[in-house]
């Protein structure tokens, strides 16, 4: 998702253009567990399946959004 590179004229830099790296990507790479799939260890629980279906609807909102569409919506900046 990302690459870096060292010296001064180093940085950081996407690896595929933003409009192809979703929300969903970039959750997954930072914090997985937030968006696992097991809600508890006994799934008899009768608040498990609203849970999945709430973790399924989040996962389909941050795949339906991409980096580029972040920073369109974005007031732009002004520098002084």
């Amino acid at each position: 998702m990302i690459t870096s590179r060292r010296g001064k004229t180093g940085g950081w830099k996407l690896t595929e253009s933003p409009d192809k790296i979703t929300l969903l990507q970039v959750v997954e790479a930072l914090e997985p567990e937030s968006l696992s799939e097991s809600t508890s260890e006994n799934h008899n629980n009768p608040i498990s399946p609203i849970w999945e279906e709430i973790q399924q609807a989040t996962r389909n909102i941050l795949d339906s959004a991409n980096l580029e569409s972040l920073a369109s919506d974005s007031e732009p900046m002004f520098y002084i």
